[in-house]
């Protein structure tokens, strides 16, 4: 897995996509994305629970937008539960400006 290299203050979608047991994209009951920003403040939402940043774009396809703000490593976990159960890790590196 290559790590994606972004630039300090971008903004983003994190996508999520869920499997089904025969690799077919299918809709998890509940979907759920963590994030974990460099300075450990975990961030969780989840998929049709208010306020949700978390959008559904297709069967089984997942995203939320982000403001990748902090310098340093980013973390982030999207969830699947009940009918499909999946967990799906991702991270990137934010990098500052180089002025």
């Amino acid at each position: 897995m290559s790590i994606d290299v972004i630039n300090l203050g971008e903004t983003r979608y994190i996508n999520g996509y869920f499997y089904d047991q025969n690799e077919l994209l299918a809709d998890p009951d509940t979907v759920t994305i963590k994030i974990m920003p460099p300075s450990g403040t975990l961030t969780q939402e989840d998929f049709l629970l208010s306020p949700s940043g978390v959008e559904k774009i297709a069967v089984g396809v997942y995203r939320r937008i982000t403001v990748f703000n902090e310098i340093g490593d980013w973390r982030w976990q999207w969830e699947g539960t009940g009918t499909v159960q999946d967990v799906e890790p991702g991270q990137c590196v934010v990098q500052g400006h180089g002025f």
